[in-house]
């Protein structure tokens, strides 16, 4: 039996909160709240066994970033603070531990926060300035995904200004740099999976995959995330088990994998029906994967692989469902 911690959208009702979910063999059953918060749009394992998390505080002026511990079959919340900034949707840890940061999409910010102290304190809040050529997505700085690549490097995925916006630390002090990688305008860069030196980058809006080299600054390749140009937009990114890829697709409601066989120019081995709409999150598995289908109100099981084709086989009614984090961290 495997458990995963699932994050929704509470519509006011914080009893929502984070679930726990069981899968054993292809049963997928929701067990319940775990954790009750508003909002929580990420979930992430901390360097000290904590949960932490940001609640996203739909319509907000801000939102806040917390902490939790298992205590039983559940989890108490044992620290709060605010995000320094509205809609947060997504937390990284440095690998040492001491770094915290916060992606605030509404405002566009992304903080820094000192775990080292006694109580989470921001020490660096970064507004950004950039916009791109979609009036409505992109009239300013979206910050939507944040990485820490050392314990002196972050970086994150800005939306707004179709960016990799990067930020270094000195003797405790962070400052923003010069974005490591532009992509092409409208693209809309809003999570990513980094090996080595190249980012692999889901671009919302344009749907694509582009492949950024951190050492030159440059986008190696693009391409569309699913075939045709169907409409929509991306939304998570993942590495497989295999080493491939895994990419959602909100629009086409589909998982697409690619291979990364060629390191700069990955190729697409195959697109399916996620089995739900608006698949917001996808966690894979040996053998599969879970999709979050937001607007499908729904958890999806998928089995297979990229050589033989992946196939529906078990759902669940979870609403608003938004993240997923499997509740014993992976090695």
């Amino acid at each position: 039996m495997q458990t995963f911690l699932i994050g929704v959208y509470t519509q006011g009702d914080p009893s929502r909160g984070v679930r726990r979910l069981t899968l054993q063999g292809d049963a997928l059953v929701d067990e319940g709240c775990v954790l009750p918060v508003e909002d929580p749009s990420y979930l992430m394992h901390g360097a000290d066994d904590a949960l932490w998390g940001v609640s996203e505080g739909l319509g907000a002026p801000e939102g806040q970033l917390w902490r939790a511990q298992r205590q039983g079959s559940g989890y108490t919340r044992t620290a709060l603070w605010p995000a320094q900034g509205n809609s947060p949707c997504h937390l990284a840890q440095s690998p040492g531990g001491r770094w915290l940061a916060v992606a605030n999409y509404g405002s566009g910010s992304v903080a820094v926060f000192d775990g080292s102290r006694p109580e989470a304190q921001a020490c660096a809040l970064f507004t950004g300035t950039l916009h791109g050529p979609d009036a409505d997505r992109q009239e300013g700085p979206h910050a939507h995904f944040v990485h820490f690549r050392s314990e002196q490097e972050l970086l994150c995925c800005d939306l707004g200004g179709d960016v990799l916006r990067c930020f270094r630390e000195a003797r405790g002090v962070w400052a923003e740099t010069a974005p490591l990688v532009a992509f092409a305008p409208g693209s809309g860069p809003r999570h990513l999976v980094l090996r080595g030196s190249l980012a692999y980058v889901a671009c919302e809006l344009s749907a694509t995959l582009a492949v950024g080299d951190l050492a030159t600054g440059r986008v190696l390749h693009s391409q569309p995330c699913v075939p045709n140009g169907a409409p929509g937009t991306v939304a998570a990114i993942r590495l497989t088990p295999e080493g491939h890829l895994m990419v959602s697709h909100r629009g086409a409601d589909c998982i697409s994998v690619l291979s990364l066989a060629n390191p700069e120019r990955p190729s697409l081995l195959g697109t399916w029906a996620c089995g739900g709409a608006g698949p917001r999150d996808v966690w894979p598995l040996e053998g599969g994967a879970l999709c979050a289908c937001q607007s499908g109100n729904c958890i999806t099981l998928l089995r297979g692989d990229a050589a033989h084709g992946y196939m529906q086989v078990a759902a669940t009614a979870v609403a608003a469902p938004v993240c997923i984090l499997a509740e014993t961290p992976l090695p």
